[in-house]
């Protein structure tokens, strides 16, 4: 059963009105089967999404489509159908709040933050796709992945409702650095 590891906190639900507090989604079941789960979920759907663009686009390429017949062009298939995958999480309301509660509460504008850093997702998409971008696209998302990385960081000592185990959430996060960076070379 698919669960929402907590509740979105009080900035969150100022953040968008209209929202009931945001759909987390958590692959793993919570205890006693239908509750909210009692532990920090970790989001896989990120890493789900670049697994299986990669593998996608490496099978399209075996089948005979010349511009996916190396690991490189497929990797960066992959990682941008997950810069899809969480840029598009940025905007669609029920999501785009508990977003905007993962900014640290010392920063400006958490809306107009998450708005930005969803553009520049969105966009390092777009980017990995062109072979005479995909460089600087691969590397100004890394650097964006590090400069976000520390609202994972608070969001999870807060407990807010996107908030992960940072430690999973940290392995992960060195998968997509590693996976960009190997745009690169």
């Amino acid at each position: 059963m698919l669960t929402r590891p907590a509740e979105a906190s009080p900035r969150a639900a100022a953040a968008d009105p209209g929202a009931d507090g945001g759909v987390g989604v958590s692959c793993s079941p919570s205890a006693g089967g239908g509750g909210p789960a009692m532990t920090r979920e970790v989001r896989v759907e990120p890493l789900i999404a670049l697994v299986i663009g990669f593998l996608g686009a490496r099978l399209a390429g075996l089948a005979g489509v010349e511009a996916l017949d190396a690991w490189q062009p497929a990797l960066r298939v992959g990682l941008a159908l997950m810069f899809v995958l969480t840029g598009v999480a940025h905007f669609a309301p029920r999501l785009r709040a508990e977003i905007i509660d993962m900014v640290p509460p010392s920063l400006p504008r958490p809306g107009l933050l998450v708005t930005l850093t969803g553009v520049l997702e969105l966009a390092g998409a777009v980017g990995l796709l062109i072979p005479a971008t995909a460089r600087w696209a691969a590397a100004g998302l890394i650097l964006l992945m590090i400069a976000m990385f520390p609202a994972n960081i608070s969001a999870a000592r807060r407990k807010t409702a996107m908030g992960e185990a940072i430690g999973p959430r940290t392995a992960q996060q060195i998968v997509y650095i590693a996976a960009a960076a190997l745009v690169l070379v």
